[in-house]
């Protein structure tokens, strides 16, 4: 092992010979491959561990034991000084000694990357000597099975001599994570290979595959079936197979089901992979059970993916065979092609090595069944490619053959689509020739999981699948809406009334973060929760720190203003308390914890009838039906605020016998005589039904709701209405509400407007059509949504009637033509009343099953479609507990009884697994809670043992882990009942903990997500999905069999200690008869995979949700052990006091406190257990079909989301909250910027803040790692948005537009790492002009820099400019291979801020380029200087420059672009710059950035340049543009630096005049300052008797005017206006002072009557 650099060698020759030697034997692998690159490479074929922030993934465990010729791996310098230093320099005098065995099973690369885990979980831990000694063996590349390891401490060995076996296992999860992921990958351009051989369409088979968007269609299924299309995007090779269609059919059906769901679990495996391989393995061993456990459902996916490959190879080779093709390759692939009944060996075989708990050796199983799968996929391969390129090479070989020199010179007309044309040509390149006796060996290792050419093929399918041109008209996620610059107008206008009412009452602006913590939000909007999804940006006004009456008066004031200046019709502002409505459910009797739940349903009777909320109450939230009568009694109350608060506050009103609702109702008297004085209450409701269902508000409530013709509920639809309100003929915005299109197939237009007239007199929304083309008029309805078509053909005419056509139900009906408008009158308001006969005309089919039994109601279906005979016998045997029979069912289709009986056991398998969701979810929700109790029972402190468990941020730690011991924190918080146990195995169980937990919730978020999309899609028509989903499932067996083990130990350990405490002397016996222990727990986990290797799915599945049961039995008993523990020791004392007839209770209080969680649970457990006794059968106690349990996971819930243990807020790393005094800045700026950009005639355009995903990938280069991706969360998958020019270039290709002028402002996100005027959440200004490749653009872009930079005068600044094709032209020059020459630039871009020598290791070390062209690189890239002092020094005779069309074409284009900018006077503040690069992917030509030169240093402020090409690759026209982008940010910084240094003060808040009222009359208030506010002065009130306060106040807010009225004012009839500034006052009359203060404000000089303060 080479020494590093600054390490003192003779210390490593005292170490060598102080510590161990290593015995070895090994081979030397001979493969010949080329190596891959690392992640942690410093440089080429380097792995550096050891370091801050280095880390293993799959990847590079992969790479480095795999490549033939051996990666150096080095450990980093750090590591090296704190080996050499410390006690490590002094040996031992007698070091421990450890021997670990590789086991002999184990393949070199499994044994080499065992031995690579070891040494990064040594460094991870404790660094040592041995770290030395493994890395010697790792570089020497030798194989080893024996490992002789010596330490300085005991520790160290007990630790490595546990976690050997979980250390190797981690290590092989790693290359099957990594074989996994390939195979899956390579898979889908295999299987499209397939079928252009097989002459099948898969793109019909797989449009039922598509993800809805409603959380219940699968993502992966639906994105394989994306990437098959663009697969086999311009291939004519699809269709006309009808020989063997059937057979296809099911196989293609199976591929987007088979490939999806092995995609899910690779996702998984990744991801839990990459935490194991980097975090430290539990000290007593033993974590390979889980780990395995979460693997083994890849088994069954990975043999589902074999067989079908297996199956369609096969098909393809009979074909050749049938045709006499290759006659000798059905022998050879038989002899080395595993075939399907090898797959299944391999995974029995593994299952068996699980059920014996040899964990390593089945790992090792798995692995080798990917290199199973691995040959098959290549045979696959092979065969498609022979039967598409070999036919025709075999047929130019015969006529050669037979002496004919004409050869065969048709050209082939097949074209095969852009991915299958990447993997023919990857095959011919390793195959090489085609031949009838083709050599099985190439055919093995065609597809090399290690072989770099194979990685060269993922990237290129990768490539043809992200481009994916045949969705090439981008779109916008659900939901969003760009905003056209028609709309920007309306909202401007909106925005601008908004925001001056705003400041008219003296609001400040603030701005948050977009996101925020998920702490933040959790447990704010009570059952509306599940909306948080909501990223817009919404007008709030908001007052804080005043508790009076003056805050709610001036807030509806304040609404009423707003929707009387936006002018958008009749409206009605609904108000309400929250108190009120807490007293009258109060006195209508419902319980105290279901206040808020009614309140839910309440919000929403202006939606639903009160009937319906009335069954809603009764049913779901369980309250009676007297109850709930007297809620409707109450509800139905609305009025003038003033008539009814009267009636309310009447003497004998239920009203006032509650304290809740009497104190509203006086509060409530004061606001409405509040709004009375300001002549605005007449536009309020007193609505007792207005609830608001957010769990914050506690006091005054209200609502605002349209009037008029434009009917709409919430305040984001201002805009709309606004729009509406301005529709005209050039400007309307259409939405489309046609009821009905009047089709007419032929020419004649007077029919049409006969039939026309007739529907518009009837007021039905009518459009018509007049074609021949029948599909033309359904192509108009369906675009257009129209339901209802009115068909009239030659036919139609001939009869005298006309065909109605539902398009949702595609049902027709023929009506006279005179008849026809009444119909469809009928038919419309009663939509299902058309259909009773035809749903009675189908019938239903015949099958005899038989199905277990359970006692669980139906719940309803969202498609509900079960006849009446299944629905009749569902009810008849819910009253069984045996099996029963389905009575026989009718269909009226033969295909339809084939169906249903192939699918049947694939039904049972879904709803099984629907219940097994369920029941593991729960437990894995009640777990938490009753851990935390048995903690409390023992003494023990989980929270300190879980301190390691947190979430980084980097990727490299484990999430649900993570979260488990943030919940447990909030579970103990307040307990003093943790710690002062000091049992050893007692920190055991506790550590294992959030594993075990966290790795349940991880799965049953999979298992729930994947369950939704199981019970919510069609089962494949031939049958056969149990086994995947069991599959899937067989997982959960492992993590549920963990919880129960460490369950059963806990409640073990706490039993042993009441037993010694001699308490409940017979609780020990009942916990033996009748808990499950753990050997049981064993043997159903072994049963359930008996089954499963039996391909009994019903029965496996069966097995598993009896497992919860068992589970729940164990928890229900720990979770009584603790309860007793704590409470039961208490009371037994109390009895034997009593029973010992002494009459002095023991009154000692207990002074013991348990945490929030757990004493929610005592309470459960209290309530089920009534009493506590030695003899107790605790089994039944979490019973999760029983309300009360729901009930406590809610409570326990609501317990975690409040997390009082963190309780300080805080924002998200990199954003920032603005305050009043940078709103102020900001907004200075942006009235700078925005006017600037006016000047230039752009228009403003706002996109949404979030982006499908698809539409960002491919566009930032290197940069896209930063992009920040939205959770899945059942719909599209969708990306913050990286910056405006993409959004931009999006809305320009998605609406056609071929030219446009546009600016936008808005924020954007990246996962940067933050610094000093770096965020991840920042704003951006952009200006560009699309459609126009002239020079003109260029200049005006540049131009507009410097007047921004100009006007917000921030100091010195140059604007560095460069040209990528010159940039490009340069690199060619240098010797740079074209292919480097985007990550080339991305290095070079990095020049700003580190060194060239850093670039130029970068360059060789990461880059591949050699010393020579890096030098000629940095003789180039220091060049900079006057624009055309410099150009013309690159334009000279003998240039290099001039040698190369790329950089000749750019200087010539920037020879332009300079006399422009000279002509403009504005050159001298460009520098030309060859170092300047700007990383992004999609610059074709002018490029520059602007910095700033003075004191404030904060890099790059504003960058762009041109994009020729980006539109083009969004959308299917190709638009030129060029842009410029602000980065606000950092101007902020320097105008606030400014700002201090010149020591100005930018006042935050506008407000004109301050209402000062000294005494407590808020109706003289509100009269008084409505006056000021109806004259459209800026101003605030203030009520106190305190002077002081009131010139305070305004002193602090900078307030020039104060309208003083105390006592005297009062009763002379005037008020004082009082002058802060000029400190001068004078007396008006009240009736006067509005306009005398108008007069002032205008005129400030003007004289005015001095007095002394």
């Amino acid at each position: 092992m080479s020494l590093e650099e600054g390490v003192d060698p003779q210390k490593f020759d005292e170490l060598a010979q102080a510590y161990g030697k290593l015995a070895i034997q090994s081979t030397t692998p001979s493969d010949s491959i080329e190596p891959s690159g690392t992640k942690n490479a410093e440089i080429a074929g380097v792995l550096m561990l050891g370091g801050k922030g280095s880390s293993l993934s799959s990847d590079s465990v992969f790479n480095f034991a795999t490549a033939s010729t051996p990666q150096i791996l080095k450990l980093d310098p750090s590591t090296l000084a704190r080996l050499s230093s410390g006690h490590i320099l002094k040996a031992p005098s007698s070091p421990f000694k450890l021997q670990l065995s590789v086991p002999d099973y184990l393949t070199p690369e499994e044994a080499k990357a065992s031995i690579l885990v070891l040494l990064n979980t040594l460094l991870r831990r404790s660094p040592s000597p041995c770290a030395s000694q493994l890395s010697d063996i790792l570089n020497n590349d030798a194989q080893t099975f024996i490992l002789d390891l010596e330490f300085d401490r005991q520790d160290d060995v007990e630790f490595f001599k546990n976690c050997w076996p979980d250390i190797i296992s981690r290590a092989i999860c790693a290359l099957l994570d990594r074989a996994a992921s390939s195979l899956s990958k390579v898979s889908d351009a295999v299987a499209a290979l397939s079928c252009e051989a097989l002459k099948t369409d898969p793109i019909t088979a797989f449009n039922s595959f598509t993800d809805s968007g409603d959380g219940f269609s699968d993502k992966d299924r639906a994105s394989v079936a994306s990437d098959f299309k663009a697969l086999l995007n311009g291939s004519n090779m699809c269709g006309g197979n009808t020989n063997t269609q059937t057979q296809c059919s099911a196989l293609l059906f199976d591929i987007p089901i088979t490939h999806g769901r092995l995609r899910s679990l690779c996702r998984s495996s990744h991801s839990s992979t990459r935490v194991e391989l980097n975090s430290i393995p539990l000290a007593h061993g033993g974590a390979s059970k889980d780990l395995t456990g979460f693997f083994s459902s890849l088994a069954f996916s990975l043999e589902s993916l074999g067989e079908g490959s297996w199956q369609r190879a096969k098909l393809c080779l009979d074909n050749l065979v049938k045709d006499e093709l290759f006659p000798n390759l059905a022998e050879s692939f038989n002899a080395s092609c595993p075939n399907v009944e090898k797959l299944k060996d391999s995974v029995k075989s593994s299952f068996a090595f699980l059920m014996e708990e040899r964990y390593v050796k089945y790992l090792h199983e798995l692995y080798s069944l990917t290199e199973a799968v691995r040959k098959i996929l290549s045979w696959e391969a092979t065969i498609s490619f022979m039967s598409l390129e070999g036919s025709e090479m075999i047929k130019v070989k015969e006529v050669v053959a037979d002496g004919d020199k004409k050869k065969d010179k048709k050209k082939k007309t097949a074209a095969l689509e852009k991915g299958t044309t990447v993997l023919m040509k990857f095959m011919k390149k390793r195959l090489q020739s085609v031949t009838s006796n083709i050599d099985p060996e190439k055919v093995l290792s065609l597809l090399d999981l290690k072989d770099a050419s194979f990685d060269q093929l993922l990237q290129e399918v990768k490539q043809v699948v992200d481009s994916n041109e045949t969705r090439r008209l981008p779109k916008i996620p659900k939901g969003t809406r760009d905003f056209s610059k028609e709309q920007m107008a309306v909202r401007e206008k909106a925005f601008s009334i908004i925001t001056d009412v705003f400041k008219r009452h003296g609001a400040l602006a603030l701005d948050t973060p977009v996101f925020e913590l998920r702490e933040t939000l959790t447990g704010k909007y009570g059952e509306d929760s599940k909306l948080i999804y909501d990223l817009a940006d919404q007008c709030d006004f908001d007052i804080a720190g005043d508790e009076s009456i003056g805050p709610d008066f001036e807030v509806v004031y304040i609404l009423t203003e707003l929707l009387d200046e936006l002018n958008i019709g009749e409206y009605e502002i609904r108000l309400n308390h929250r108190k009120l409505l807490d007293g009258m459910l109060d006195i209508c009797g419902v319980p105290s914890h279901k206040i808020r739940t009614v309140c839910s349903s309440i919000d929403k009777l202006d939606k639903h009838t009160f009937q319906q909320i009335k069954n809603e109450l009764i049913d779901e939230k369980g309250l009676d039906t007297e109850t709930v009568d007297k809620i409707g009694s109450f509800v139905n109350l609305r009025g003038h605020p003033l008539e009814l608060l009267s009636q309310l506050k009447k003497e004998g009103s239920p009203f006032l016998t509650n304290d809740s609702s009497k104190q509203a109702l006086n509060n409530l008297d004061k606001l409405f005589q509040a709004l009375d004085s300001a002549r605005c209450v007449h536009k309020v409701v007193f609505d007792l039904s207005l609830a608001r269902g957010l769990d914050y508000y506690t006091g005054v409530i209200y609502e605002a709701v349209t009037k008029g013709a434009t009917q709409f509920r919430n305040r984001s639809v201002v805009f709309t209405i606004m729009e509406e309100n301005q529709k005209d003929d050039k400007q309307r915005l259409r939405a489309s509400e046609t009821q009905v299109l009047v089709s007419i197939l032929g020419d004649d237009y007077n029919l049409a407007a006969k039939l026309a007239s007739m529907c518009w007199d009837a007021k039905l929304k009518t459009e018509f059509l007049v074609s021949k083309r029948r599909s033309k008029h359904f192509d108009r309805a369906k675009e257009s949504g129209i339901p209802w078509i009115v068909i009239v053909g030659d036919k139609e005419i001939e009869k005298g009637v006309v065909t109605l056509k539902n398009m949702d139900a595609q049902v027709e009906k023929e009506v006279l033509e005179s008849d026809f408008v009444d119909e469809l009158i009928r038919l419309i308001n009663t939509p299902q009343s058309s259909f009773d006969e035809l749903a009675q005309a189908y019938g239903k089919l015949a099958i005899q099953s038989t199905t277990p039994s359970d006692s669980i109601e139906p719940s309803g279906t969202k498609n509900a479609a079960i006849g009446a005979g299944l629905s009749n016998t569902l009810r008849e045997a819910k009253s069984f507990c045996d099996p029963f029979i389905l009575n026989t069912l009718l269909f009226d289709r033969q295909d339809d009884v084939e169906f249903f009986k192939n699918c049947w056991p694939d039904i049972i398998s879904r709803a099984i697994c629907a219940l097994l969701d369920r029941a593991a979810s729960s437990l894995s929700k009640v777990s938490d809670a009753v851990v935390a109790l048995s903690c409390e029972a023992l003494k023990t402190d989980p929270t300190t043992a879980f301190n390691s468990f947190t979430d980084s941020g980097d990727g490299f730690s484990d999430k649900d882990r993570a979260s488990v011991a943030s919940d447990f924190k909030a579970l103990l918080n307040g307990s003093n009942m943790c710690g002062g146990n000091t049992n050893t195995q007692c920190s055991a169980l506790l550590f294992d903990i959030p594993i075990t937990h966290g790795r349940l919730r991880s799965l049953c978020r999979s298992s729930h997500s994947s369950t939704r999309v199981e019970l919510n899609s069609i089962p494949l028509a031939h049958g056969g999905a149990s086994k995947d989903l069991t599959g899937f499932f067989s997982s959960l067996a492992f993590a549920l069999e963990s919880l129960g083990e460490g369950s059963w130990q806990r409640a073990k350990l706490c039993l042993d200690n009441l037993v010694k405490d001699e308490l409940f002397p017979n609780l020990a016996e009942s916990f033996n008869a009748s808990c499950p222990n753990v050997e049981k727990l064993k043997d159903s986990v072994k049963s359930s995979f008996a089954f499963l290797m039996e391909e009994s799915y019903v029965k496996c599945l069966h097995e598993l949700y009896s497992l919860t049961e068992a589970v729940k039995k164990i928890l229900s008993w720990e979770a009584t052990i603790s309860f007793m523990s704590l409470e039961g020791s208490e009371l037994i004392k109390v009895k034997e006091v009593v029973a010992d007839g002494d009459k002095k209770k023991d009154k000692k209080k207990k002074t013991a406190t348990l945490g929030k969680g757990t004493t929610v649970l005592m309470k459960f457990i209290r309530k089920r257990l009534q009493s506590v006794t030695s003899n107790i059968d605790a089994s039944s106690l979490f019973d999760l079909k029983d309300a009360s349990f729901d009930q406590l996971l809610q409570e326990v819930k609501q317990v975690v989301d409040s997390n009082e243990s963190t309780r300080l807020p805080k924002i998200p790393k990199g954003t920032r909250d603005f305050s009043k005094e940078q709103m102020a800045v900001r907004e200075k700026a942006f009235a700078i910027i925005t006017n600037v950009f006016k000047r230039h005639g752009a228009l403003a355009l706002d996109t949404p803040v979030f982006e499908l995903r698809e539409t960002l990938t491919g566009k930032y280069g290197e940069d896209s790692k930063l992009i920040y991706d939205l959770a899945d969360q059942g719909g599209e998958l969708c990306s913050l948005r990286y910056d405006l020019t993409v959004p931009f270039a999006r809305y320009v290709a998605m609406n056609r537009y071929t030219s446009f002028r546009r600016y936008h402002i808005g924020k954007v996100y990246r996962r940067d790492k933050p610094s000093k005027g770096r965020y991840r959440e920042f704003y951006q200004c952009d200006f560009d002009i699309a459609g126009d490749e002239s020079i003109g653009p260029d200049f005006e872009v540049v131009y507009i820099l410097t007047e921004l930079l100009d006007e917000l005068n921030i100091g010195e600044y140059e604007i560095r400019l460069n040209h990528r094709k010159l940039l490009d032209g340069m690199l060619d020059i240098c010797g740079v291979p074209s292919h480097k020459i985007r990550t080339v630039c991305s290095s070079i871009d990095k020049l700003d801020k580190h060194t060239f020598q850093q670039i130029k290791n970068e360059l060789v070390g990461e880059k591949g380029l050699d010393t020579e062209t890096v030098d000629k690189i940095g003789s180039f890239v220091n060049l900079r200087g006057h624009p055309l002092e410099l150009l013309s020094q690159l334009k000279k005779e003998g240039s290099p420059f001039l040698t190369n069309d790329s950089s000749k074409q750019a200087l010539n284009y920037l020879d332009k672009l300079f006399q422009a900018l000279d002509s403009a006077r504005c050159v001298h503040k460009v520098v030309f710059d060859l170092s300047l690069a700007r990383g992004l992917d999609y610059y074709t030509g002018v490029i520059y950035e602007a910095v700033t030169k003075g004191a404030t240093q904060v890099g790059s402020i504003a960058a762009g340049g041109r994009y020729d090409d980006l539109i083009g690759t969004i959308g299917s026209k190709p638009v030129a543009a060029i842009g410029v982008s602000l980065g606000i940010e950092r101007v902020f910084t320097i105008m606030e630096e400014n700002q201090k240094d010149d020591k100005q003060r930018l006042r935050a808040s506008e407000t004109q005049v301050l209402v000062s009222i000294l005494g407590d009359d808020y109706n003289l208030a509100a009269k008084l300052a409505s006056m000021c506010w109806d004259a459209k002065l800026k101003t605030e009130f203030l009520v106190s008797k305190r002077r002081s306060k009131h010139f305070d106040r305004a002193k602090e807010s900078g307030i020039p005017w104060i309208v003083i009225v105390g006592d005297k004012e009062v009763e002379k009839g005037v008020v004082t206006l009082k002058n802060m500034d000029a400190q001068v006052e004078k007396e008006v009359l009240e009736s006067d002072f509005v306009d005398e203060l108008i007069r002032l404000i205008n005129t400030p000089q003007s004289s005015v009557t001095v007095k002394q303060n």
